[in-house]
């Protein structure tokens, strides 16, 4: 196993016979991204890989939740690898290897986001509508952080602008096995639904319920604490216990399709009997290489406002163009 170490390239066997010389890049998806100097950049399915050298070391996560620091060295075994790690030498399956990256020095390489604006305008009753987003992570062998922020206007003639604004903050942290835990802060306003700024802190545990290669799927459930100020000059401190559910599908062979849904659910301890929810759906296309087009829906309801009115609930579908790093 010792002379993974004495090459200068990655060498990828397939299946087929076949062997290509490059350097891989990353495991995402089921397809292991490969640069190479004569066929550019190659996307091979995970499946048809039946062994690989490499010199470097890897951030590994397998579909247990197991994750590891190490280098990947071949087996006698087609369809192994061993991982070694520290003073261990872990023999796995290799099609448990769900996601793997390399181990790299300096903020950059460790982050990846998104900007996406979107525009649309109906002569028919002088509405119009202007969308924004932007999120950005970064991860580490403990966990990763996150930043997003959102922000839908709709304007129209005699009637009041509606804004839907918020920005997030996030740290999660790997626990055993498919456990992670996190705590988060925010704010959010929403005059559709009279509330004029929600400044929120929670902690959450959760479990990724799905891991392969193109799905996950992360349940988590926490308390929130919230300071609300409604249109109408009312302030008020509550607490909540929520629960959400986080599933985001995709490939990453172009063009590229990403589809996230996030849905929330909020039940008040300070406000008796206070119901919330919410869900976030993003389903974008990739139609030249990195920028996508897509589609954006939400849904918030609020049982009781603070204004001590009835139900309110807001929703919006918008267009949109991002483009991801």
């Amino acid at each position: 196993m010792g002379t993974a170490f004495g090459q200068k390239n990655d060498t990828i066997r397939l299946f087929n016979g076949d062997r290509v010389v490059g350097e891989i890049k990353d495991l995402e998806l089921g397809l292991l991204r490969v640069k190479t100097d004569h066929m550019g950049e190659l996307f091979i399915e995970w499946d048809q890989v039946a062994s690989f050298r490499s010199t470097k070391q890897w951030d590994l996560r397998t579909r247990s939740g197991m994750h590891l620091i190490g280098y990947v060295v071949p087996s006698p075994l087609m369809d192994h690898q061993y991982i070694l790690s520290g003073q261990d030498s872990i023999h796995i399956a290799r099609l448990n290897i769900v996601q793997f990256t390399r181990v790299q020095k300096g903020l950059w390489a460790r982050m990846d986001g998104s900007i996406s604006l979107g525009f649309s305008y109906q002569q028919a009753n002088n509405l119009v509508q202007i969308t924004a987003g932007a999120s950005v992570s970064y991860t580490y062998r403990k966990g990763s952080i996150h930043l997003s922020g959102n922000s839908i206007s709709s304007e129209q003639k005699d009637v009041s602008d509606n804004i839907k604004q918020d920005l997030s903050f996030s740290w999660d942290r790997n626990l055993r096995g498919r456990w992670v835990a996190g705590v988060g802060v925010g704010a959010e306003r929403n005059t559709e639904l009279g509330l004029d700024l929600r400044q929120k802190g929670n902690i959450y545990g959760g479990n990724l319920l799905i891991q392969t290669t193109h799905t996950n799927d992360l349940l988590s459930g926490g308390v929130q604490q919230n300071r609300e100020d409604n249109q109408a000059g009312i302030s008020t401190d509550n607490t909540e216990v929520f629960l959400n559910n986080r599933l985001r599908i995709r490939t990453y062979k172009f063009p590229k399709t990403d589809i996230t849904i996030d849905l929330y659910g909020y039940y008040g301890l300070t406000i008796a009997d206070r119901f919330r929810a919410q869900a976030d759906i993003k389903l974008r296309y990739e139609v030249v290489k990195d920028l996508f087009l897509g589609l954006e829906f939400y849904d918030q309801y609020d049982s009781r406002p603070l204004d001590g009115g009835p139900a309110l609930n807001d929703y919006r579908i918008s267009t949109t163009a991002s483009y991801t790093f």
